[in-house]
Order: C-alpha cells, then structure tokens, then sequence
C-alpha cells in the first residue's frame, strides 16, 4: 500500500537519465533537495512536476477545457448574444499540473466550456449557469 502525500521541496536537478522507461513514461530524475527536504527521504521514489517556465500574466484554461482535432487545441467558446457554442482553434503556450496557457485563440473574458465537451460539437445550444 502506497501513502500519496504532498509536499513542498525546493532543490536543484543533480542528473537526468538519458533514456525513458517506455511502460511507465517516466525518466529517472536525480535532485538535490534544499528546503523542505524533511518530508521526503533519501532514495524515495517520488512522482513529482518540475516547472521548466512560469508565465504569471498568462490567458490559462482548465485542462479539461481543451480538446483536440486532427492533433490541433481547440476550446469551445459560449457566444452568449446567440446562446450556442463556437469551437475555436487557440494556440498552446506553457501546460501547467492543471492549467493550459492560451496564447491565441481567446481573450479575457470569453466564457470557455469545461465540462461535458465530450457533447459539444460548434453551434450546439447552451445555457450559461453561474
């Protein structure tokens, strides 16, 4: 029985490993721990998010509101003076645990579908509810 916990640990990476386990998709990752180091252990496996960059001014949406045609992003957009949705290309900048840079393809303010896209398809009728 495995124990999931969180916990916050700042560091550096010490090595990579050139190559990737193809069953699990992973890649062994050597880091040396400088705060937080009391809740994980030497030589623990761990299962971890490195942020390689940070955008804190950037257009994000939830994960979940993005889907994918021919391999291209795309969100669907309420149109709110016509009550139906539009699927709209954006274009993908940094991805988050959760969130999605959008830099092209929305604006602030642009209500995004993010729940039962699997239903959607453009110009479907919706109901915005708050």
């Amino acid at each position: 029985q495995e124990l999931f916990r969180l916990a916050k640990a700042r560091g550096a990476i010490f090595s990579v490993s050139p190559s990737v386990n193809p069953g699990e998709r992973s890649v062994h990752v050597t880091i040396r721990l400088y705060q937080g180091s009391k809740n994980v252990l030497d030589g623990e496996r761990v299962s971890l998010w490195i942020a390689v960059a940070e955008n804190p001014t950037a257009l994000s949406v939830p994960l979940n509101a993005i889907v994918y045609r021919d391999q291209k992003p795309y969100v669907f957009v309420v149109n709110q003076q016509e009550k139906v949705v539009k699927l709209r290309p954006v274009t993908a900048g940094i991805r988050g645990i959760s969130m999605q840079e959008i830099s092209s393809g929305v604006e602030v303010g642009d209500l995004v579908v993010t729940e039962g896209l699997n239903r959607l398809v453009d110009g479907t009728p919706v109901e915005v509810i708050d």
